[in-house]
C-alpha cells in the first residue's frame, strides 16, 4: 500500500512551494501553494482525470486512483470470506458514474436503506446557534425559498459536550499533538 498513488498524493498540507502546480503565468501567487488550491478540487472529484504539471504534465486518472484506494480499504475493514471480486463491478459502476449526482443515485439504489447524509448533524447536535431575528432571511416571493444571506451568529452555546462532534474535535487535537511532538523529536 505505501507504493499506491491516492488522490492528495504529492500534495501537502502546508503552504510551501512543493504544492505550486503552475510555476508561472497567472495562477503563479493565486490561490497560496496549500495542499492542492492550485487545482482546485480536481484532484477530489472521482469522475474528473487532470494534469499534473509539476511531474512533466502527469495525466491523473482519478478513477483508476479511487478503485484502488476502494480496494486496499476494503482489504482493510472486510469480513468474513468477502472477496474483493464479489464487490469489484459494484464500485467500478458507482465509480464510473458519470458525476456526482448519478454516484449518489447508484448508493441509494444500491443501499436503499441508508440513513441520507445530513453534513450539519453533527455541528447541530453539539452547538446551539442564535441570531438577532432581523437576521433572519425572508422568503424570496419568486421561488418562495430563504433568500440568501450570510447571518451574523450572536450567540453560539453548548448543546451536549459528549457529542460526536466534541469527541471528533478532541481527537483531531490529540492527533495533532501527538504529530508535533513527533515532528519536535526529529
Amino acid at each position: 500500500m505505501a507504493e499506491e498513488i491516492w488522490h492528495h498524493e504529492r500534495f501537502s498540507a502546508f503552504h510551501e512551494d512543493w504544492n505550486r502546480v503552475f510555476k508561472s503565468g497567472i495562477f503563479k501567487n493565486l490561490p497560496p501553494n496549500v495542499g492542492h488550491a492550485e487545482v482546485f478540487h480536481k484532484p477530489d472529484e472521482i469522475s474528473n482525470s487532470w494534469i499534473d504539471e509539476r511531474f512533466g504534465k502527469v495525466k491523473i486518472d482519478n478513477k483508476e486512483r479511487a478503485l484502488r484506494a476502494s480496494e486496499e480499504i476494503f482489504q482493510l475493514i472486510k469480513k468474513g470470506r468477502a472477496k474483493w471480486e464479489d464487490v469489484k463491478s459494484d464500485f467500478e459502476k458507482i465509480i464510473n458514474a458519470e458525476n456526482l449526482d448519478e454516484r449518489i443515485k447508484l448508493i441509494r439504489d444500491m443501499y436503499p436503506k441508508m440513513e441520507d447524509y445530513d453534513e450539519d448533524k453533527w455541528i447541530n447536535e453539539a452547538l446551539i446557534f442564535s441570531r438577532d431575528a432581523s437576521e433572519i432571511p425572508e422568503d424570496d416571493s419568486s421561488t418562495g425559498n430563504p433568500k440568501p444571506n450570510r447571518p451574523r451568529f450572536v450567540d453560539i452555546s453548548v448543546r451536549d459536550i459528549n457529542s460526536h462532534w466534541f469527541k471528533f474535535q478532541s481527537a483531531a487535537k490529540k492527533q495533532l499533538a501527538m504529530v508535533l511532538n513527533t515532528a519536535d523529536a526529529i
